[in-house]
């Protein structure tokens, strides 16, 4: 008797030797919670929710459903003018406009939701001309609405054309052929200071008072896109001429790349 128990006793104290050397389960990690939908604009006919890089529209009335994937932002340099980087959103005249970090997109809502236009935001209610070196395009704003996009020349070199926040401070308009057609018809002289004028190493007094540097056109149609110039911004003759009467004199001009 007394031997059939000791034999219970060690069988059970080596069960639970054993049984210790089986590493514990691993209990299942709790499920991670989805990303939640960002709410960007909301009216009686429509709701509009942003997450990741998806934007859903959700209309009221009938409860249907689209959605389109939205470009990162590409315009992400923001002016001093242009302090809260929030996701905003305008409804207006059938369109919703997109506003985030510095980039503006433009999306057509009905029958299907697409992006019809992508654009940096200018920061401000004016008018003011933006040039993107990268993509060699001007954008000109009336009154914070974006008017016209004209395909640009920029410096030869990356230093050439400057950068930063600037003002028209005159314009010109050159009788045909006075200037043998190298600035074309039309130019709008920007005011650079000293220490934004990279192609000097000593300060150059053409440069301040807009006669070193401005927007113009070319008698070389063929260069627009490319990076051509000595450090002004060529558009072509007729986009120069248009921009010419609807920009004033202190029109904010903000270079970037």
């Amino acid at each position: 008797m007394r031997i059939s128990l000791l034999i219970i006793i060690i069988f059970v104290l080596l069960s639970a030797h054993w049984g210790n050397q089986n590493p514990p389960r691993e209990k299942n990690p709790p499920p991670q919670p989805a990303k939640p939908e960002t709410g960007v604009y909301t009216d009686k006919e429509l709701s509009v929710y942003l997450k990741d890089r998806t934007l859903t529209i959700i209309w009221a009335g009938s409860g249907v459903s689209s959605s389109l994937d939205i470009p990162p932002p590409c315009f992400e340099k923001s002016p001093s003018s242009l302090k809260n980087s929030a996701v905003r959103t305008v409804r207006e005249n059938g369109a919703l406009r997109l506003y985030e970090n510095r980039t503006v997109y433009d999306i057509h809502l009905a029958p299907r939701p697409r992006v019809t236009a992508v654009y940096p935001d200018p920061g401000c209610g004016g008018d003011k001309i933006i040039v993107d070196k990268h993509k060699n395009t001007l954008y000109l704003y009336k009154k914070g609405r974006l008017a016209k996009v004209c395909s640009v020349s920029t410096g030869i070199r990356p230093e050439y054309t400057p950068e930063g926040e600037f003002r028209v401070v005159n314009k010109l308009s050159f009788p045909h052929g006075s200037t043998g057609g190298r600035y074309g018809p039309r130019w709008l002289g920007i005011a650079v200071p000293y220490h934004s004028d990279l192609r000097s190493s000593t300060p150059d007094p053409r440069s301040p008072i807009g006669v070193k540097y401005g927007l113009h056109g070319t008698n070389e149609p063929g260069s627009i896109g490319a990076f051509a110039s000595g450090g002004c911004v060529r558009l072509k003759n007729e986009d120069i001429e248009a921009i010419y009467e609807l920009v004033e004199i202190g029109t904010p001009v903000e270079i970037i790349r």
